[in-house]
């Protein structure tokens, strides 16, 4: 099946994900752990002007898993249980390739519970935040070699490895940065911000890719 772009022409090609199951806002992704996955092969991108949001359940939180990350040369992604936590069970890590992978890590995070994740990059601004809170940051650029990449994976590994097994909702990515407001706003005390209803606290944001919602 296909997923629509809801505002461009980047839409992503669906494998065994099962849309349309109650989601964090309205409907969502499952992904059973097993092979389903989300692809776009198309978009060109740069990380230094790019946030990443998304609602995530997951079903189990102590085996590898991947949620979304650049197909060109994992440049980008946010992992459970990446190489940097090997043998720990519980934390989000969303990376980015410097003159060395750099790590930003969440707290432990449990099963079965709705969290939102906001993964951002300008230059040397680059966060992560969780439920509306800032919970890691880094002032390392990006190389020259690391900045633009190409296409992106939801729920696997560029590869094919890393299976997700969680329900994933309101995945959206944007062409800009992302600031603390809104972080607040798109978490709204937990319950939730639709893309439809989100400004910053300059402009509408436009959704370069699609929130692939279900």
């Amino acid at each position: 099946g296909a997923v629509d772009d809801a505002t461009g022409s980047y839409d992503g090609t669906v494998t065994g994900a099962t849309r349309g199951v109650p989601g964090k806002i309205e409907d969502a992704f499952y992904f059973d752990g097993d092979g389903d996955d989300v692809e776009e092969t198309t978009y060109v991108g740069t990380m230094e002007n790019m946030a990443i949001s998304f609602w995530v359940k997951f079903n189990e939180t102590d085996v590898a898993q991947d949620v979304i990350m650049s197909d060109d040369v994992n440049k980008w992604g946010c992992r459970m249980k990446d190489s940097n936590h090997e043998d720990v069970s519980g934390v989000l890590s969303c990376r980015y390739a410097g003159s060395a992978y750099v790590y930003l890590d969440t707290p432990v995070l449990e099963p079965q519970r709705w969290y939102h994740v906001i993964f951002s990059t300008l230059s040397k601004e680059n966060r992560l935040w969780l439920d509306g809170n800032l919970v890691a940051e880094s002032d390392l650029a990006f190389t020259a070699a690391t900045k633009s990449w190409t296409g992106l994976s939801i729920g696997k590994y560029y590869s094919g490895s890393g299976n997700l097994n969680a329900t994933l909702d309101e995945i959206g990515i944007w062409s800009k940065p992302f600031s603390s407001a809104d972080a607040t706003n798109l978490y709204n005390s937990f319950n939730g911000t639709p893309y439809t209803d989100f400004t910053t606290d300059t402009a509408i944001v436009d959704d370069a890719t699609g929130n692939y919602d279900a």
